[in-house]
């Protein structure tokens, strides 16, 4: 029974011996494991750190280069707006000067067409007093010749002052053409056709009724020098509308020639 107790002894303490030599392989083993896992966490670490290090490296180099070619599109973008504002103020200057012309060559047109407007208005007067002006000097004519055929037939010695009175507008005529010669230059030196018609029309008459002097009283009671005495001073009055005729030709004649004038400064001839 002793030797069973010694060996049962023995037993434990080789068992506690193997427990505590296993237990202290089991240490060391974990020790070495822990020691490796810590070299390889420290490893990887170091790697990861390296190629994080490396991967913001490369990608704070691309983000400089990129800000620079922005950097570059800004000034170019930048630049060329200033340009477009300069070329736009520039437009807008053209434009204004532009509108301005427009406005004023409008003006121009405005005022050229009242000027034709009143030229033609002026013209169509002008026309209508030549008619009404031959037409009276058509209707004196005739009522002259048929005057002097009447004298004719009574066989009176009177002097019509119709002639006279012709004479008086010719030489009225004659004055203001020079007096605008004068005043105007080489302008009045044309005389209008209607101006020649007329002192062709005098002319005429002068060249064809005879220059007789009337007598200023008559006496006694004959009838027919009552007539003739009569149609003498209807003859006066007719020669005073024909002077209020001439003066109004020869305003036209001289209206006429400012119209002229003023052609000849205008600015679109």
């Amino acid at each position: 029974m002793a030797n069973i107790r010694k060996e049962m002894q023995n037993a434990e303490l080789n068992h506690l011996t193997e427990m505590a030599d296993l237990e202290r392989s089991l240490l060391e083993a974990r020790m070495k494991l822990q020691k490796e896992a810590e070299n390889k966490i420290k490893s990887m670490e170091s790697a990861a750190h390296e190629k994080a290090a490396k991967y913001l490296t490369d990608h704070t180099t691309a983000l400089e280069a990129e800000n620079s070619r922005l950097s570059q599109d800004l000034r170019k973008v930048t630049l060329a707006t200033q340009q477009q504002i300069a070329h736009i103020e520039c437009l807008e200057r053209e434009n204004r000067e532009l509108e301005r012309e427009q406005r004023l060559r409008h003006d121009l047109v405005k005022i050229r067409l009242k000027k034709i407007v009143e030229a033609q208005e002026l013209d169509a007067r002008y026309k209508n007093k030549q008619k009404y002006l031959h037409a009276s000097r058509n209707k004196q004519i005739v009522a002259n010749a048929l005057y002097n055929k009447g004298l004719s037939a009574l066989g009176s010695p009177l002097k019509m002052n119709k002639v006279h009175s012709l004479q008086v507008s010719d030489d009225t005529e004659i004055n203001s053409s020079s007096k605008k010669s004068t005043g105007y230059g080489n302008r009045s030196t044309t005389e209008p056709q209607s101006t020649k018609a007329i002192l062709n029309l005098n002319k005429e008459l002068h060249s064809k009724t005879p220059c007789i002097e009337a007598k200023p009283h008559y006496t006694g009671n004959n009838p027919s020098l009552k007539t003739i005495s009569s149609k003498n001073k209807n003859n006066d009055a007719s020669t005073a509308q024909n002077k209020h005729y001439a003066v109004d030709l020869i305003d036209m004649q001289h209206h006429d020639s400012l119209w002229f004038e003023d052609d000849e400064d205008d600015e679109y001839q």
